[in-house]
């Protein structure tokens, strides 16, 4: 499932898969996708989507159950990435980025990333997997790229 904008298609960052970086992958902290993350999220942008707030709604789109939206995922998986990027140097200020979603995440599900990255002159690109826990297994639920002015 493709969820990247027309823009973010056009963009110079590519989605690379991490075997092609040279340095070891970088993981993050991880975070649970939970009840009130989906409803803060839904509620500032608008997002209404029964798939999100109804299993019957889910099941009936293919789903095992209720799924967190994409861009939520998305943002937290950015989110992440600033995060761990700001423990090793000051804030970096996202550029672009563009996701591919490849498997449903779930309201319970536990989200982590894998990343590498590259410092030019002061900017990062930055690829990396976004992973979901389930049943002490890892699933890969995104992949894609992003591009930062780390300062």
């Amino acid at each position: 499932m493709d969820t990247s904008s027309s823009s973010a298609k056009k963009s110079s960052v590519p989605v690379r898969p991490e075997s092609s970086w040279e340095d070891p992958a970088i993981s993050t902290e991880s975070r649970v996708i939970d009840e009130d993350a989906i409803s803060r999220f839904s509620a500032a942008v608008g997002e209404d989507n029964q798939i999100h707030f109804s299993d019957r709604a889910a099941q009936e789109a293919g789903f095992l159950r209720r799924v967190a939206p994409g861009k939520l995922v998305e943002s937290i998986g950015v989110d992440l990435i600033r995060r761990s990027l700001n423990s090793h140097s000051r804030y970096p200020i996202l550029l672009e980025d563009c996701w591919r979603l490849l498997a449903p995440v779930y309201i319970g599900d536990e989200i982590f990333l894998r990343y590498t990255y590259r410092n030019k002159l002061g900017v990062c690109v930055i690829g990396g997997e976004i992973y979901a826990i389930r049943a002490d297994q890892e699933v890969r639920v995104a992949s894609g790229s992003i591009k930062a002015k780390c300062p």
